[in-house]
């Protein structure tokens, strides 16, 4: 069976920015930067796309600098520029996203009015 799920850890690049679709959906977009798994300590750069509800939360909550981890899948995306060539990227979709600070110094979230670490009341 194929699978199309990512699970990153990582730090936010830039501050999130937040906007609405044509369709007047939320959606935050940012880069988040991970390390591989390889001795040689290179990273790679990632653009993340955050739909509704999660994408005011998000928008309102993250800062560049902070440590996060996100579940969600890619998506690859390609267009034709006005001067006709096809131009191809690859997103991050992310589903869900914890503080990852958090997470490493393992303090544990039981009000029930916080959903993945970000509080209820930054709803967009």
């Amino acid at each position: 069976m194929d699978k199309n799920e990512v699970m990153l850890t990582g730090q936010v690049l830039n501050q999130p920015t937040l906007s609405r679709t044509k369709a007047d959906e939320p959606m935050c977009r940012f880069q988040i930067a991970v390390s591989r798994k390889e001795p040689s300590k290179a990273k790679d750069y990632l653009d993340v796309v955050v739909w509704q509800p999660l994408a005011g939360k998000v928008g309102l909550r993250l800062r560049a600098g902070m440590r996060i981890s996100l579940r969600g899948y890619l998506r690859r995306t390609s267009f034709q520029g006005n001067d006709g060539v096809r131009h191809s990227f690859t997103q991050v979709i992310a589903e869900e996203i914890e503080d990852a600070e958090e997470e490493t110094a393992q303090e544990e979230i039981a009000d029930p009015d916080l959903i993945s670490g970000i509080p209820m009341e930054f709803a967009a």
